[in-house]
């Protein structure tokens, strides 16, 4: 073997030697750099789970210590701060999901980027919003179950962002598919989650129902929630029943959403009679009959800007309408039962709620019109018209007659009235003044009448018997008549006699007094001698 064999031997390469080195030579030492940060990504999301899992135990633990009957004023000054807390949860963890959805698009890839930023603020603020919440309800008036409920449900959402946080970490590392779906199911089920979460803690703030209290009928509502229309009013005011259809509403829009199932700030209840009886933790909240002794109405009452102003917190308060219908309500006894019409008169301001809350009232019919009678035959009124009386209507909607002996009949007798007995139960009004009418009898019977001319006939006093039956009688002129004193006793139960003409007649100024004394609505006119219980009223 030549030398340069063994030469080529000698420069044979040896394992563990670089290119260019020298068999069996010390291999030159490899400089170590950093430990890449792709190592530490584990280490952080551990330690940022573990840290937020150790302050959420820690804050549990202090709060449980915290006695609940009578909290700190710090404790409750933070709670304070829960409505403005939690709105930073709900905006991030919404906008995680929707950066992860919008990610999934190629051209929006580069937004998935922000996720885990938006996730870590997600956290925060719900564990936050967790904490202001339990100081929150540690001040009372809540509703157990539904602050139980809102309470768990927040914690949830704390777990499941620092969850999705830890998740959307792992995803950015290479070969994380698998990561990556579940990071986007725990966004979804958060997301839903906070959702409902939202729900409960808008049914502690405002009542329950709120949600759905205007959700259209297509979509599964009632479809018969409040709203100012005709459709909306109520049809007979007289009718309502104060408290249950008047006072109720006013509370319930203005009332209960701070003292009602939900929330009863105070432990008082403006929803039902059972609440309003027992009054608040600091005394009854009103006394029957006595507005100026009841707290509700003093509160309702007071400026916008005082620190005792119901509904507060620079809520609209109740208009004055609303307020005199209160002070109405309970001026009248606070009754739970009474209706518009048992209540006594309201004041100006409450007729113009009133009005703003029912249907127009229709023209209460009363005597005679209030009742239900047959139209009259019109073969029997074409006969009467025959015998020489003029027939009109009284009213056009009304089946009442006014019936006339004209032209002027001396020779008038009892016997020629028996056409008029056909049509007695729609004669309203009959005049037969000028006439020789001397009885009766079939005027007696015409159980509807109200106005009858009997001025310068032959009646009597006995005559006047016949006519103590009709009740609807509201006006009676017999003057230049035989009546004396004795006929007037006939008419006293009359009650609805309102208007009787006496001149020349035989009757005197004690019979007609003591006739008013049983009639006290009676206006007499005697045509001279007038009393001071007699009025001078013309025929």
């Amino acid at each position: 073997m030549g030398r340069s064999s063994e030469t080529s031997l000698l420069r044979k390469k040896e394992p563990g030697t670089k290119r260019g080195q020298a068999p069996f030579s010390e291999p030159t030492p490899t400089k170590k750099g950093p430990v890449p940060f792709s190592y530490l990504v584990p280490f952080a999301r551990i330690g940022l789970v573990l840290g937020f899992g150790i302050v959420g135990v820690a804050l549990a633990v202090a709060l449980r210590g915290i006695e609940t009957s009578d909290p700190p004023d710090l404790v409750l000054f933070l709670g304070r701060f829960h409505p403005a807390v939690v709105h930073l949860p709900i905006g991030a963890l919404l906008l995680a999901a929707l950066l992860e959805a919008a990610a999934c698009v190629r051209r929006l890839r580069d937004l998935r980027v922000a996720v885990p930023f938006v996730l870590l603020v997600g956290a925060v603020t719900a564990l936050l919003a967790v904490v202001a919440g339990y100081c929150l309800s540690l001040g009372g008036g809540y509703e157990v179950t539904l602050v139980s409920r809102h309470k768990w449900l927040g914690v949830a959402v704390f777990v499941l962002a620092s969850g999705g946080f830890a998740l959307a970490l792992a995803a950015r590392a290479p070969d994380s598919w698998r990561m990556r779906q579940a990071c986007r199911v725990v966004l979804l089920a958060t997301a839903g989650l906070v959702l409902v979460t939202a729900h409960y803690g808008g049914t502690l703030t405002h009542g329950p129902g709120y949600l759905t209290r205007y959700l259209p009928r297509l979509l599964g509502g009632a479809g018969d929630a409040p709203h100012n229309n005709v459709e909306g009013l109520i049809e007979d005011v007289d009718s309502a029943v104060v408290f249950q259809d008047l006072v109720v509403p006013v509370f319930e829009r203005r009332c209960v959403k701070c003292h009602g199932p939900s929330t009863s700030k105070g432990d008082l209840r403006l929803d039902g009679q059972a609440g309003i009886e027992k009054g608040s933790r600091h005394g009854p909240a009103l006394v029957a009959a006595q507005p100026g002794q009841s707290e509700v109405v003093r509160r309702i009452a007071l400026p916008p800007f005082h620190d005792d102003a119901m509904p507060p917190d620079g809520e609209a308060p109740l208009d004055v309408g609303e307020i005199e219908l209160i002070r109405w309500w309970i001026a009248g006894g606070a009754s739970f039962e009474a209706t518009v019409r048992e209540m006594q008169d309201p004041a100006t301001s409450v007729e113009t709620y009133l009005s703003r809350v029912a249907a127009p009232r229709q023209p209460q019919k009363t005597g005679i019109f209030a009742l239900q009678i047959a139209d009259p035959d019109g073969a029997a009124v074409a006969a009467v018209e025959r015998a020489g009386f003029l027939v009109r209507p009284l009213t056009p909607d009304a089946p009442y007659l006014e019936v006339t002996a004209l032209p002027v009949r001396a020779d008038l007798r009892a016997q020629d009235l028996a056409v008029l007995d056909p049509i007695r139960d729609q004669i309203a009004s009959l005049d037969l003044s000028l006439s020789g009418v001397d009885r009766l009898e079939v005027i007696g019977r015409m159980a509807h009448l109200t106005v009858l001319h009997l001025q310068r006939t032959r009646v009597v006093d006995d005559d006047l018997a016949y006519l103590s039956k009709l009740q609807y009688l509201e006006y009676l002129n017999i003057y230049g008549t035989n009546v004396s004193d004795a006929g007037l006793e006939h008419l006293r139960g009359l009650k609805s006699l309102r208007w009787l003409y006496l001149w020349q007649t035989d009757v005197s100024e004690e019979g007609a007094t003591g006739l008013k004394g049983r009639l006290p609505e009676l206006q007499i006119n005697l045509g001279s001698g007038f009393s001071e219980t007699i009025s001078e009223v013309s025929p």
